[in-house]
């Protein structure tokens, strides 16, 4: 949409008659200002004298400046849009005169800006949301400032990837956004899966042929990516790269939620680099979940529950324990695939690959506390809290990240805690 020009001759346009001469010039005996002596006169090269008359006003009406500060704008444009001023200013240049008029700032109510680049437009049905940018007038700017912001995250996080991994500026370039166009890379480096990488592996591994879990796991594929065919088959690529795994790793024990996990990897990156994030995502935060001869999810289950307990000790004491085990297995061994939204796992990912399993502590404690008031009038835990519905969710993915990351936690005590209870038991770390 092309702006209009501020000397646009439309008569109803309250830009151009700020600019267009007055129909009833004053008299020149009727406050029109006398040129000093030091200003150059019509005749000379100069510049042209300018005489400048007010019009009288009520004595409560404040004076013309302070009617067009910013802050009275915005009062009375909430009032209304087309009230007159009481009190008009002319310039005289020359023969002309200009009329100073407030021009109307309805036209100008914006969207609240956006937070992540993978807050879109569209609404969870596809529908464009009221206030959209799509539909404002000032639609233009906005895209224009969005794509070079977009552009901006892009090249630093290109240059980013060159250098270490654990850094503060990493963490402040996550919080900022991850651009789809690179997020995929952006993982493989905050797992460092390119030193996991030894070339010609992989194919050796897919040479070996079926792991004794194949048909279950084709079952689950089948029954997980109904909307993705291109994972699907015998011969798909979850398939291939969860039997490459398997394979590898015979001491892992297969649930349909490695296959969430591959199926989520496999939407962003190529087959072979997707095999390698996951041999090296599983290496660093998730293997233990998956071993027959650790009891790490009880152990988190437990750390989860204490970690509820500081934020609101009420509602544990109404939350049965079986059941949050039961959620935080869901939550955990999943990475919240299949929990929460696309859009959500995306923006939780980022985080999580940097942070590790305290963020998806911070996950958990976000989503009971935001369904809290449904929890305390007696709504089913596990379907609540498994399935969360868009009606209680926060807003958007980084409002969900955003209150993670408010509640109340130490990652440091959690750490700590962790090795404690992992030594009491005597859990076997597989990492």
């Amino acid at each position: 949409m092309n702006t209009p020009s501020p000397l646009s001759k439309s008569p109803s346009s309250p830009l151009a008659r700020a600019f267009t001469p007055s129909d009833n010039p004053p008299s020149p005996s009727a406050g029109t200002v006398p040129p000093s002596p030091g200003l150059s006169s019509p005749t000379s090269k100069g510049p042209p004298p300018i005489s400048r008359t007010t019009l009288p006003s009520s004595p409560e009406s404040p004076p013309v400046r302070n009617k067009l500060s910013l802050p009275n704008l915005r009062h009375t444009r909430r009032q209304d849009d087309t009230a007159s001023i009481s009190e008009a200013e002319l310039l005289q240049v020359q023969d002309m005169e200009f009329e100073l008029v407030r021009p109307s700032f309805s036209s100008f109510h914006m969207a609240a800006a956006r937070t992540s680049e993978d807050s879109n437009v569209l609404g969870r049905e596809g529908s464009i949301r009221t206030g959209s940018p799509v539909i404002s007038t000032v639609a233009l700017p906005v895209k224009e400032e969005g794509a070079e912001a977009h552009r901006a995250r892009e090249s630093k996080w290109i240059a980013m990837m060159s250098q270490s991994r654990k850094n503060k500026k990493v963490r402040k370039l996550i919080a900022e956004g991850v651009p789809s166009s690179v997020r995929y890379p952006v993982w493989s480096f905050l797992t460092d899966a390119k030193a996991k990488c030894v070339p010609g592996v992989y194919e050796q591994l897919c040479s070996r042929g079926r792991v004794g879990c194949s048909e279950v796991m084709e079952r689950d594929i089948q029954r997980c990516f109904t909307d993705q065919p291109h994972l699907m088959g015998k011969k798909g690529p979850v398939q291939t790269v969860l039997q490459a795994y398997l394979t590898m790793v015979p001491d892992v024990s297969y649930s349909m939620a490695l296959t969430l996990i591959a199926g989520q990897l496999l939407l962003l990156a190529p087959e072979e680099d997707a095999f390698w994030i996951l041999v090296s995502l599983m290496d660093t935060h998730l293997r233990s979940f998956f071993s027959p001869a650790s009891n790490q999810l009880d152990v988190d289950a437990m750390l989860f529950i204490e970690a509820l307990e500081s934020n609101d000790r009420d509602l544990v004491k109404r939350l049965p324990g079986p059941d949050l085990h039961t959620v935080c297995t869901a939550w955990f061994t999943t990475v919240f695939v299949d929990v929460l939204p696309p859009e959500y796992v995306l923006r939780v990912w980022d985080y999580f690959l940097y942070d590790g399993i305290p963020f998806l502590f911070r996950v958990g404690l976000a989503l009971i506390l935001a369904a809290r008031p449904r929890l305390a009038n007696g709504a089913d835990m596990k379907e609540t809290l498994t399935h969360p519905s868009m009606s209680w969710l926060p807003p958007s993915p980084d409002a969900l990240c955003a209150m993670a990351l408010g509640v109340k936690m130490k990652d440091e005590d959690l750490a700590k805690r962790r090795t404690k209870m992992e030594a009491k038991r005597g859990i076997r770390m597989t990492r």
